[in-house]
């Protein structure tokens, strides 16, 4: 049900919770292809007779194919029919995965994991996109709020899935089975998917699409999102890409209890994914910015990566950790619905940027990072002091709202 307002554009009065349904599997699978490779690199590098260091180009070629992609396919996809950008990414998605698990050579693998990643690419902007426009106004932040849940749910389970379905049967299964699952939703939401009622785009070509997305360079606030993106990433998950050896040298915990700690992340981001939906529409009906939750979370993600970094005991360590990742999920949340309200015409685009800045600062942190011994001096600071600096781009990117007399004004939508 609608109601039309003045412009072209209707609003929604209810969001399409059974259409958000079916996009909020695509995302699961979607976090748990990013993970399910890890835990069988050892049988895949066994199986074609490969080093496990070629092994791992498996999972770079996925993040490549994501992140080097997404912004030219979000500025191209932009002014496409959501629907239509939705299922060729995902049928490309799913069709890539089947490859994978035929695959008889290792570069026919690491090839097509990577147009898999390009189909994650073109689907999951369009997907963030959908949410924005087509979910209640005082829903929106719990729409995308569940779509960032799923996300965190499907990279939580992604390991536990892949070695249940390889040591099961075969690695090529977990693939096959990741591929038959997501053409089998591009099934269903050929027949259930409708797409947003928003003004019919202008058409452009494809270079004059591209420059739009270029364009948004020019605007202070969206670079400074980018910013902010870049460093959260590079300290929450650029740090904990070393917890499993910090953990496991201070408290002596072996393999399978990593694995717990791991699960134990994976339930604070899931819980911060679910605390920033009603959070962002409760700021959004009180005019709040929502940069202002993104100052608050990036504070308290500093404070709890200092003490997990340094506590003595595991109970204070692990105590930490579920702060750390909640606080980075309420803030992953809290920025997407930024980049939904803040940029409605562009959502596609934003969002395809941020995904890329998101990838970037996992890169950035892990290298910088690296370049220290985990859990020393220098390794807290520069850890914490990435998320201090994604803070401080909130709070100028709040300051910046106000100053153009919007910090109190009710976000665009």
């Amino acid at each position: 049900m609608t109601t039309t307002t003045q412009t072209t554009r209707t609003v929604p009065v209810q969001t399409p919770w059974r259409q958000h349904g079916l996009l909020y599997l695509v995302f699961f699978l979607i976090g748990a292809q990013m993970f399910v490779v890890s835990p069988m690199l050892a049988d895949v590098s066994t199986d074609l007779g490969e080093p496990p260091s070629a092994a791992a180009m498996i999972i770079t070629a996925y993040v490549l194919g994501y992140a080097l992609v997404s912004p030219v396919l979000g500025a191209l996809a932009d002014n496409r029919s959501r629907r239509r950008v939705i299922l060729l990414g995902g049928t490309i998605f799913g069709i890539a995965d089947l490859v994978c698990a035929l695959g008889p050579s290792l570069p026919i693998i690491v090839v097509a994991h990577g147009v898999t990643g390009v189909g994650g690419a073109l689907a999951g902007p369009a997907i963030w996109a959908y949410f924005g426009e087509t979910a209640a106004p005082h829903q929106v932040g719990r729409a995308i709020g569940r779509g960032t849940a799923a996300f965190a749910s499907g990279q939580i389970l992604g390991v536990p899935l892949g070695t249940f379905v390889a040591g099961a049967a075969s690695w090529r299964w977990s693939f096959a089975a990741l591929g038959a699952c997501m053409l089998a939703t591009m099934l269903l939401l050929a027949f259930r998917l409708r797409d947003p009622d928003r003004p019919r785009p202008a058409e452009r070509s494809a270079t004059q699409a591209l420059r739009a997305s270029a364009a948004l360079w020019r605007r202070p606030e969206f670079v400074l999102i980018i910013v902010m993106t870049t460093l959260a990433q590079a300290s929450r998950m650029g740090a904990y890409s070393f917890v499993g050896l910090l953990f496991g040298r201070r408290f002596g915990l072996g393999v399978t209890q990593l694995g717990l700690v791991g699960a134990v992340a994976g339930v604070g981001a899931l819980l911060g994914s679910f605390v920033a939906g009603p959070l962002v529409d409760r700021w959004r009906r009180s005019g709040w910015s929502i940069a202002s939750i993104s100052v608050g979370a990036g504070t308290v993600l500093a404070v709890a990566m200092g003490v997990a970094l340094t506590a003595s005991h595991v109970q204070v360590a692990l105590a930490g950790l579920v702060v750390w990742f909640a606080a980075g999920g309420t803030l992953f949340g809290a920025t997407q619905a930024q980049l939904a309200t803040r940029f409605p015409r562009q959502r596609g685009s934003v969002v395809s940027w941020n995904n890329s800045a998101s990838n970037l600062g996992v890169a950035v942190g892990t290298t910088v990072l690296g370049a220290f011994v985990p859990g020393v001096a220098g390794f807290v600071i520069m850890a914490c002091g990435l998320a201090a600096a994604s803070t401080l781009a909130a709070a100028a990117l709040w300051r910046a709202q106000a100053r153009g007399g919007r910090g109190r004004t009710r976000e665009a939508g």
